[in-house]
């Protein structure tokens, strides 16, 4: 029988001791998932720092079982973002990561009418195109 998780250590950027990762098994996929940071997992499940030590594996251990306790696999909500909300916030002037970039680097290198008109033809022609389609089944192809 396999473990339910498996835990590695990493060195850390913030901290001068290694830190400990945790993975999942995942038996539909016949794999682990991506390793999180058994710290953050501390943190977002609100658990005591005196008693779970993301520098330990036995506090490893005790945040991989509570983590497994409060998100079962395969009940985890399908979170993702699809190709038409990925395009629609690229040329939103305020939610935009690409203009605040672009702005940040050179003040006044991008304007609000283009912005405006490329939203506008990504309404017209990209929109009725790409419907719902999860942005990560999008390929080159």
């Amino acid at each position: 029988m396999r473990y339910p998780f498996s835990l590695s250590r990493r060195d850390s950027k913030v901290s001068p001791r290694p830190i400990l990762c945790i993975q999942r098994w995942d038996p539909q996929k016949r794999s682990y998932q991506t390793a999180k940071s058994a710290a953050v997992l501390r943190e977002k499940l609100g658990l005591d720092p005196a008693v779970y030590s993301p520098f330990q594996k036995g506090g490893g251990g005790l945040i991989a079982e509570a983590w497994l306790k409060a998100e079962p696999l395969g009940q985890e909500p399908k979170t993702y973002q699809t190709l038409e909300e990925y395009l629609l916030q690229f040329w939103d002037w305020q939610k935009s990561d690409y203009i605040a970039g672009k702005l940040a680097r050179k003040p006044g290198s991008i304007g609000k009418a283009h912005v405006a008109n490329n939203l506008s033809w990504v309404k017209r022609y990209a929109v009725p195109l790409v419907g719902d389609r999860p942005l990560h089944e999008v390929t080159t192809n």
